[in-house]
């Protein structure tokens, strides 16, 4: 991959891979410990130790970026800012549902440069970067480019959701219902 961000698109994915191993350690754990946040989401301690994981990595390697965390918020000031959410779809964690993921970006002077999912317990990791396309696969190594569907209305599309609350918090869950209806099919799966 030829980018000017190829350093630290691999920089990710070894964050990536330093994740994966702890939070699919703690996935489905008995001693996991949970709280609730003040908006009331939940938080784990495998939320916390993940972002502190890679808060501790790019001290290391990229020492003059800036951080801003989920769990942590930020922390530093510079053009460049990593911006971590180490378990998406902690919900679905805690409760042993596997559709959870860890996100790594980077934007550089306002405008996103790099950006990776990383879903271990789906098998699945998707990323991207200027000048560099977009990607799926386990590896840097086995990648595979993504490409945009062929599906070009909506009735033959599938849509993918993560929960009607938010369009009922925002009074919209009447336009997004009828708007549901026309497609071909509907899922509720969760975040990330």
């Amino acid at each position: 991959m030829s980018s000017r961000y190829a350093d630290d698109l691999r920089l990710a994915h070894v964050l990536a891979d330093a994740v994966d191993q702890l939070t699919t350690s703690r996935f489905k754990a008995q001693d996991l410990e949970i709280s609730t946040k003040p908006d009331l989401t939940e938080v784990t301690d495998a939320d916390r130790a993940a972002e502190q994981l890679v808060r501790s990595q790019l001290a290391r390697a990229r020492s003059r970026d800036q951080v801003i965390g989920e769990e942590f918020g930020s922390t530093g000031a510079s053009p460049r800012q990593w911006v971590i959410d180490p378990i998406d779809g902690t919900s679905n964690f805690v409760r042993g549902v596997p559709v959870w993921g860890t996100l790594i970006g980077l934007i550089e002077d306002g405008r996103p440069v790099v950006g990776l999912v990383s879903a271990p317990a789906l098998g699945r990791r998707w990323w991207g970067g200027e000048g560099a396309g977009a990607w799926t696969g386990s590896r840097l190594s086995s990648a595979t480019r993504l490409q945009v569907s062929t599906v070009s209305t909506i009735e033959e599309a599938s849509l993918s959701y993560s929960s009607l609350h938010g369009w009922a918090d925002h009074e919209l869950l009447p336009e997004m219902l009828n708007l549901m209806q026309r497609f071909w099919r509907t899922r509720a799966y969760g975040d990330f």
